[in-house]
Order: structure tokens, then C-alpha cells, then sequence
């Protein structure tokens, strides 16, 4: 089982696993309903280029972020899922890069040193925060009251 920084989040995980599958079919339709609406709230967070260059299209960063929900795990996974590898640049304006020297491969200067300015990270693609109790995600907690009482009412137990 993954560490969580989450007190709880670990016997919340074992509750939800043992709860009937009509309840499970809830919950990954709501977490289908509500990957759309994080994508929302990431894509406005993140920066778009001003003046794109002919080889970059404005607002691509912003168009790589998705959303996945693994019914097994009951996990919503939302960021950069796919084409990680042609938007190289949104992992270094996630987490920064450090101010280096490096040697020139290509080109006229090839054989050169240059140096690299350091970037600081914007934590844009990790920092979409959901507060489940002020309405982020409307229904979700009473969502979570009416399948629970329902466990505990013995509802789904054959």
C-alpha cells in the first residue's frame, strides 16, 4: 500500500473497498463527473505563451491536462497524463530547474559551454486544491453520507 501524507487516508481506503459495487458505481460516476471540473480548475491555473513561436502552439500545456479514474483503486488522477515527452517544459515549469553550464552539441557553436539561468517551479500541475467541505465539488459529501449510511444499514449485504 502507497505511504499517504493523509492521516486516515489508509483505513478510508479499506472502508471504501469493502463497500457493496453499486456503491463503487457511484462513486467512479461521481469522480467521472468530477475529473472534468479539476481539469477546468488546473487548465485556469496554468500560464499560456504570449507569442508563440512557429513550432509551438499557445495554450498546448494547457491542453495536454487530463483526467483518468481507475475503478479499481477509485483513484481521479488529474495533470499532464499524456504527451509528457513533446511537453518536456511543463515538468521544468512544475518543479524549476537548477542554473547550470552546458556544453553546446549542435550547431556552429558546437564544442561551447553555455550556461543555463535557473527557473524557480510554479507547482502549477500538483497544486489543484479541493476542499470537500465548502462545495469544490457539489454533492460529493452528501454523496458519501448516503452510501455510508446505507453500509451501515446493512443495505447491499447478501
Amino acid at each position: 500500500m502507497s505511504r499517504s501524507t493523509i492521516k486516515g487516508a489508509a483505513s478510508f481506503k479499506r472502508l471504501i473497498k469493502a463497500l457493496p459495487d453499486t456503491a463503487n458505481k457511484r462513486l467512479i460516476g461521481f469522480l467521472n463527473d468530477a475529473g472534468p471540473v479539476l481539469v477546468g480548475v488546473m487548465q485556469s491555473q496554468l500560464p499560456v505563451l504570449a507569442s508563440p513561436r512557429p513550432n509551438r502552439t499557445a495554450g498546448a500545456l494547457r491542453d495536454s491536462i487530463k483526467y483518468k479514474v481507475t475503478p479499481t483503486t477509485l483513484n481521479l488522477k488529474v495533470g499532464q497524463i499524456a504527451k509528457r515527452d513533446v511537453l518536456f517544459y511543463g515538468h521544468i515549469l512544475n518543479v524549476g530547474r537548477k542554473a547550470k553550464t552546458v556544453p553546446i552539441r549542435r550547431g556552429p557553436r558546437a564544442g561551447a559551454t553555455m550556461k543555463i539561468s535557473a527557473l524557480p517551479g510554479l507547482y502549477v500541475l500538483n497544486r489543484v486544491k479541493v476542499k470537500f467541505l465548502d462545495g469544490s465539488l457539489p454533492g460529493y459529501r452528501a454523496l458519501l453520507d448516503n452510501i455510508l449510511t446505507e453500509a451501515s444499514q446493512g443495505a447491499g449485504n447478501d
